[in-house]
């Protein structure tokens, strides 16, 4: 499991307001086991009979997803990543990716997130998840060369034992497939904060409008 970026470093009061959401609202359905999601009316009237005001939390939420600026944006893909020409799939990749923009269907960019955090030993699953990048990349590759449709990568990695002390050697493959042109740009650790708005901007130019 890795923290979503959206919500990482947020002030304490956020916080807060998640665990009191989850104390008036529930944390799963009754009779079926599963996660509840509650509704934003659900959210907000129950924290105004404990006379919370829910104001203050659509502020915080609004700030999160700023650079996307109201654009769709998947953080949680459970689907395969689809190309289509006319309403036809053109491709289907073979894995699901760890986020899409704004869409698994027909993105503008799609990224994974390789991240092995508290390991004491350099496991074999590292080496699986620097070749199915590869395996992405590839396939994206193809799909430029015979569609020239263009979906940009990234990889996003952290974790400094697993990277710079056992994995040096699959740290250098991740490097030759970024000059392959397999992965459009590789963040490193705190670079998701410092370039991942700027990125998330050129993406929004590049993006149909809004419908109204």
């Amino acid at each position: 499991m890795t923290p979503d970026p959206r919500f990482i470093k947020l002030p304490k009061s956020f916080w807060a307001f998640v665990r009191l959401i989850g104390q008036e609202c529930g944390y799963t359905e009754r009779g079926r086991g599963e996660i509840l999601v509650p509704s934003r009316e659900k959210v907000e009237s129950r924290l105004e009979k404990i006379d919370i005001s829910p104001g203050s939390l659509t502020r915080r939420l609004l700030r999160i997803e700023t650079a996307a600026k109201g654009k769709d944006c998947d953080y949680d893909p459970r689907a395969l990543t689809t190309i289509t020409s006319n309403r036809v799939p053109l491709r289907t990749f073979a894995r699901r990716m760890d986020g899409a923009f704004p869409s698994v269907v027909n993105p503008i960019a799609v990224w994974e997130i390789k991240e092995y955090y508290y390991t004491t030993t350099f496991g074999s699953r590292v080496a699986d998840g620097v070749y199915e990048t590869l395996l992405d990349g590839m396939e994206i590759e193809e799909l430029a060369t015979a569609e020239d449709i263009n979906v940009l990568h990234y990889l996003m990695i952290d974790a400094h034992y697993t990277w710079w002390e056992c994995g040096k050697s699959y740290l250098c493959r991740i490097v030759d497939m970024l000059h392959m042109g397999y992965v459009d740009e590789v963040l490193v650790g705190r670079e998701i904060f410092s370039r991942l708005p700027s990125l998330v901007n050129s993406w929004v130019k590049n993006s149909p409008p809004i419908p109204k």
